[in-house]
């Protein structure tokens, strides 16, 4: 594939996780609702557009940046195989993995920079991403650690033409908010 395909690819989807990350902090508040036993509204879906939503699509936007820096090995893989070149392809896959494991340490340290702007609506996009940095800080193997634990409920609840992941992803969600709570000394 070309830069023009490459471009037309991420640029879209570059652009709608930006968007949906703004409906993610309506989700993330259900989540943080229901983990502290209030009482959830239709309504909560649309915080993040009520609350300052650029706080969202910039921290996401700088997520997203970081992110696919990590993933240039991909590039070199393809043209080494269009190239027929062993030694290209040798050399893509090792980028790509050294990519991957940068990829999820930076995932991970990230991880809770949604929470935050959903807790806290006068914190800033930045000091939201440092704060989640700050607080991930020997936690980021508990993290992995439980997203793991997640695999096997997920791929019973995708069994069934995924229906049983409605229960499965909130699920998650409210596990997620529990973990947040918990590193920020909430419970």
């Amino acid at each position: 594939l070309g830069i023009s395909h490459t471009v037309v690819y991420y640029l879209p989807t570059f652009i709608l996780s930006l968007i949906l990350s703004v409906l993610n902090i309506g989700l993330l508040k259900i989540a943080l609702d229901t983990a502290r036993g209030y009482d959830i509204r239709f309504q909560d879906l649309f915080y993040g557009f009520k609350h300052h939503p650029d706080r969202a699509i910039l921290a996401q936007g700088v997520i997203l940046l970081l992110t696919y820096l990590c993933i240039p090995g991909s590039g070199l893989c393809i043209y080494g195989y269009r190239q027929k070149s062993v030694t290209l392809l040798l050399a893509g896959t090792a980028v790509l993995c050294v990519g991957l494991v940068i990829y999820l340490i930076l995932s991970l340290m990230f991880s809770q920079t949604m929470f935050f702007l959903t807790d806290y609506i006068d914190i800033e996009a930045i000091q939201a991403l440092k704060e989640s940095v700050r607080i991930m800080r020997g936690k980021k193997g508990k993290l992995f650690y439980l997203q793991l634990s997640f695999i096997g409920i997920y791929l019973l609840g995708a069994i069934a033409c995924g229906i049983g992941l409605l229960w499965v992803i909130p699920y998650m969600q409210v596990t997620m908010a529990n973990f947040y709570r918990k590193i920020t000394g909430e419970i």
